[in-house]
């Protein structure tokens, strides 16, 4: 843009000075709200490029966790499958000691034709995953077997040990409790159906058992289960009315789901009535 100029100055001395006019502020104006768009853009690309690299990690980062993973899987695998192919250390030190004796017997000919099928009958039996592994195992140097599944073979023995010891203290009472629970629900479930059948034989049986009123049923005996934890704490002596108390917990929830269910079919059919009659 030309800047205007503005003579006449006193002295006879022409002065160069811009003139601060509307023109002037416009463009001035118009200059800062490019550059401000600019930097957002600018300060936008760099969240996003930021954004991107981040998001690349993570992913990078997941996948290797996911093949970490995968490989500590897979040796724990290897281990409790070398554990459970040999009975003791020494079969992977010295297998050639433990190699049986070969017991030969001599048989007629008519004996070792009929013999012949029972004998390839067991040898199949036998041949299986543990003999196969084993055999495979043996066939390697022994400064492999000494150096890497010997040690192999002891981590897979201890965490036969941990896993059966979790098993046994956590897993199996906290299993065996779900199963008690999930087989209450279930019974709960059959005499809301059975009942509801019986009040409306019309209703056909897969509109009354499905999925989404089991997890009703269900979410309900959570709660009973949860209940069940807690009274306890509240009643010293709940240990001898619990089967009362889940008892009549049960045919409450029965009730409760056998009543509103007959309110609707019962209006349901007065109004069909009553659309019929019109």
């Amino acid at each position: 843009m030309k800047v205007p100029e503005r003579t006449g100055a006193p002295g006879g001395v022409t002065q160069n000075r811009p003139l601060v006019t509307f023109e002037y502020l416009c463009y001035y104006a118009a200059m800062k709200r490019t550059l401000a768009d600019k930097i957002v853009e600018l300060n936008k690309k760099r969240s996003k490029g930021k954004d991107q690299a981040h998001g690349k990690g993570l992913a990078q980062a997941n996948v290797k966790g996911g093949i970490l993973a995968g490989l500590g899987l897979a040796v724990a695998v290897a281990c409790l499958t070398i554990s459970g192919a040999f009975d003791s250390p020494s079969e992977i030190v010295s297998p050639e000691i433990l190699s049986p004796t070969p017991v030969v017997d001599t048989l007629t000919m008519d004996e070792a034709l009929d013999a012949a099928p029972e004998a390839e009958k067991h040898k199949a039996r036998k041949k299986g995953l543990k003999a196969s592994v084993k055999e495979k195992i043996q066939a390697l140097p022994s400064a492999v077997r000494i150096g890497v599944v010997l040690p192999m073979y002891a981590a897979g023995m201890v965490l036969t040990k941990v896993l059966g010891a979790f098993f046994t203290t956590v897993m199996a009472p906290v299993l065996a409790a779900v199963l008690k629970w999930v087989i209450f629900a279930l019974v709960v479930f059959l005499a809301i159906g059975l009942l509801i059948k019986a009040i409306f034989p019309d209703i056909p049986f897969s509109k009354i058992f499905t999925l989404k009123n089991f997890l009703y049923v269900l979410l309900a005996v959570v709660v009973l289960a949860l209940l069940d934890k807690a009274m306890p704490l509240v009643f010293s002596d709940y240990r001898k009315w619990a089967d009362v108390f889940k008892f009549t917990a049960g045919l409450l929830i029965v009730i409760l789901s056998v009543v509103p269910v007959s309110v609707h079919f019962i209006k349901k059919s007065r109004d069909k009535k009553a659309m019929q009659t019109m």
